[in-house]
């Protein structure tokens, strides 16, 4: 995150940008090859170790990215990403493949009960605490960024689903279901809230985007679904 008191200073946005592609390159190079033998050893014991460390590597990460000046979730999503290649790494038994599907069946019931509830609860408090909006101003600015932020994702996804064999309707409905923004946004845009970058209106402003993508992009993708598997039945 760059956030600067009396404007940028070019010293401090190129020891972040060094610092944030040190912590890249150890984490996807060293440290996931410390973790890909790691969780090897531990897939095969077939007990909740695989659970246990993978909630560590997150903290771990996200302590880590903390310590070198940057955001915590930055850490934490390139745990994700370094754990979740791991799990698609292609084996001859599918061992991995397996222990991903058992790590995300035991991760999610706690999920679902707790921190999601939690999570969305934290997320009224703030959306409630920000002073009295102007609703007028936000009706707008919710239309056009909702419109905005479905599209970027069925352009963007449509276009990489392309690149990799998809049809054009495939890609679209790829987009539809990627349409839904979440947690990462949030934890940024309460960031933003706290130094001063964002103002309480442009705060509620896009938290109520997000809760909108999160309803629509469900319902858009079944009909999208629907729709593409009558053609494929005509």
């Amino acid at each position: 995150s760059l956030i600067f008191v009396g404007g940028p200073d070019v010293a401090d946005i190129s020891l972040i940008a060094v610092k944030l592609v040190l912590f890249l390159v150890a984490s996807l190079v060293l440290f996931a090859w410390v973790l890909d033998r790691l969780l090897d050893r531990l897939m095969r014991r077939g007990d909740n170790l695989l659970l246990t460390t993978t909630l560590i590597v997150a903290l771990a990460f996200a302590l880590l990215a903390g310590e070198l000046g940057l955001h915590p979730v930055i850490g934490a999503y390139v745990a994700g990403f370094v754990i979740g290649r791991w799990g698609s790494r292609p084996d001859p038994m599918l061992e991995h493949s397996i222990a991903r599907g058992r790590l995300l069946r035991e991760i999610e019931a706690p999920l679902n009960a707790f921190f999601a509830p939690f999570f969305f609860g934290y997320v009224g408090l703030m959306f409630v605490t920000v002073g009295e909006p102007d609703w007028a101003h936000i009706v707008g600015l919710v239309v056009v960024l909702t419109a905005l932020a479905l599209a970027g994702k069925i352009l963007g996804c449509g276009i990489g689903a392309r690149m990799t064999g998809f049809s054009r309707r495939e890609g679209f409905v790829i987009g539809l279901a990627m349409g839904g923004r979440g947690a990462l946004e949030i934890v940024l845009l309460r960031f933003g809230l706290d130094t001063g970058v964002m103002t309480a209106t442009e705060f509620t402003t896009v938290v109520v985007v997000i809760l909108l993508t999160v309803v629509l992009s469900p319902i858009l993708f079944g009909r999208g679904a629907r729709a593409l598997l009558g053609r494929s039945r005509e």
